[in-house]
């Protein structure tokens, strides 16, 4: 046989003899086998549980196995992670210099959301969830608002005073 006649199999290189197909036999057994894929990416023959569905493809079945997939869906979300930790810190970095730079001070005086007097720090309660790290309302009026809830709320408190009662007696 002259090599003109001969030629490799496009899926496992192995030399085979050249007519109108260019795969071997056993390749063409593992195409048109029913039962068995072979995964592009590792090359591996796997049985087709080992595959996700698809309703895109002739087989009904993806190209990459299960194994592949998920190796590389998890290399991306951890890249992805990485890069957005990455710029978290970079923003945060980049906020503290800016602060820095213009010397930011806090006010000494901040005015109550509901009686609109104007207090120093002083006449508020902590708040971590506000930049200032004090509460919206001066104490007086959370002191009111307090009252006013718990008059709303008389089973609450009497529920309250039993059980604080109750674990003074058992102690």
């Amino acid at each position: 046989m002259s090599n003109k006649d001969r030629g490799k199999c496009i899926d496992c290189g192995i030399e085979i003899k050249k007519l109108t197909i260019a795969r071997c036999n056993s390749c063409l057994d593992i195409i048109f086998d029913t039962k068995r894929k072979k995964c592009v990416k590792c090359q591996i023959v796997k049985p087709l549980d080992d595959y996700y569905l698809d309703k895109n493809t002739y087989t009904g079945y993806f190209n990459v196995c299960k194994n592949c997939m998920n190796r590389t869906a998890t290399e991306i979300h951890n890249k992805e992670r990485a890069e957005q930790i990455y710029t978290k810190k970079e923003e945060m970095q980049l906020l503290l210099d800016y602060l820095k730079e213009i010397k930011l001070e806090k006010p000494k005086v901040k005015q109550c959301g509901k009686c609109k007097e104007l207090l120093s720090y002083d006449g508020f309660y902590k708040d971590s969830q506000t930049i200032t790290g004090k509460g919206s309302y001066c104490k007086g009026c959370c002191k009111e608002k307090d009252k006013q809830w718990r008059l709303n709320h008389p089973c609450y408190s009497a529920i309250k005073y039993l059980k604080n009662k109750i674990k003074t007696i058992s102690i």
